[in-house]
């Protein structure tokens, strides 16, 4: 029922200039099976648009299949499945920061000293980007922006406490 919006929703995403994805596993119950299925349920968006979709497994075949059409920057988890959307040449990578940044403040348990000076590197970052959204900055401005001031981050422009 709800397949012709979803579809034309599809549409848009794959027509925009940028989109991310995160995903979640899900258990599906099948009749007939002894066990709950492993599925795997997906958002795509962008800033105007949102479509859920769901796939039996993870394969990378089938995301790269699905985002052909894309011509943009995607942003995604740093995951294997991704190499083929990435590998087509039309798709800007674009990592997403916030597994790292709970990697970092998971580590604060072990190696406290390593885990601080790289949550507040991370934490510049974000400070940067907050800087650039109350500037209004978009396209272009916003991407020389991050260059002049997100990628060369010295360590001695943030601090730990």
């Amino acid at each position: 029922m709800l397949s012709g919006v979803d579809g034309l929703h599809w549409k848009q995403l794959l027509a925009s200039s940028w989109m991310a994805t995160d995903g979640t596993g899900l258990k599906v119950i099948v009749p007939q099976l002894p066990a709950a299925h492993n599925g795997y349920l997906e958002l795509y968006r962008n800033d105007e648009l949102a479509v859920f979709q769901y796939e039996p497994d993870k394969r990378g075949d089938v995301v790269a299949a699905k985002l052909r059409p894309f011509r943009g920057t995607f942003t995604a988890d740093a995951e294997h499945r991704f190499n083929d959307v990435f590998a087509l040449g039309h798709v800007l990578e674009a990592g997403c920061n916030a597994h790292g940044r709970r990697k970092v403040r998971d580590a604060e348990a072990t190696q406290p000293v390593l885990a601080v000076e790289g949550g507040a590197f991370i934490g510049a970052m974000y400070a940067e980007e907050e800087k650039a959204q109350k500037l209004g900055l978009v396209g272009v401005a916003l991407r020389e922006h991050r260059q002049q001031y997100i990628r060369p981050i010295p360590l001695t422009n943030f601090a730990i406490t």
